[in-house]
């Protein structure tokens, strides 16, 4: 069979096809082939409307009736017999953000902060109240940075705070610890 396969430049598969034919109108109709699991797919099409969807479930039920064939071959047999995805009309669940994403919401400028962004963080501060606990702390912190700051009042170590400021510093902002524009 190879050699008529190299002979004809043929696959070998498609040279043993044509040589295990019955008949030429096996060959011209698509050559329907046996498969192992035609002898299981009147049950499996009963077990399936009488609502078992476990393909799993149907392989071991198989299998102890006398199939010799592997999951993917059944799994291809069914996917035509079971309905649609039920979550395929559903909008795709979001991915969760990345800690450095979240800890970059927390520490940066509120007023910076992309409004869907902002929803985002509202909704995991009242899913973990040590995020909430944390946000807090940063605000916090952020406000007794900028008071020192403005007014020149020694930090809580006790020194002054550094003379170096943002040449647009806006006071005015009402979200923002400091507002600086480059």
């Amino acid at each position: 069979m190879r050699a008529i396969a190299r002979k004809l430049d043929l696959n070998f598969k498609t040279v043993r096809r044509y040589l295990h034919a019955d008949s030429v109108e096996t060959l011209l109709s698509g050559g329907v082939t046996a498969s192992v699991l035609d002898p299981f797919k009147p049950y499996l099409h009963e077990r399936v409307f009488q609502g078992v969807s476990n393909s799993t479930a149907l392989l071991a039920e198989i299998i102890e009736r006398g199939y010799t064939g592997g999951y993917s071959t059944l799994s291809r047999c069914l996917r035509p017999l079971f309905p649609d995805d039920p979550t395929a009309g559903l909008p795709p669940h979001p991915t969760p953000p990345a800690v450095r994403r979240v800890a970059g919401w927390i520490t940066g400028l509120p007023c910076h902060l992309d409004p869907a962004d902002a929803v985002r963080l509202n909704e995991i501060r009242a899913r973990c109240p040590e995020v909430d606990v944390a946000v807090r702390h940063v605000a916090g912190f952020a406000r007794m940075i900028k008071t020192c700051s403005a007014t020149g009042t020694p930090s809580p170590g006790g020194s002054m705070p550094s003379t170096r400021t943002c040449r647009n510093y806006d006071r005015s902002a009402p979200d923002c610890a400091a507002t600086c524009t480059p």
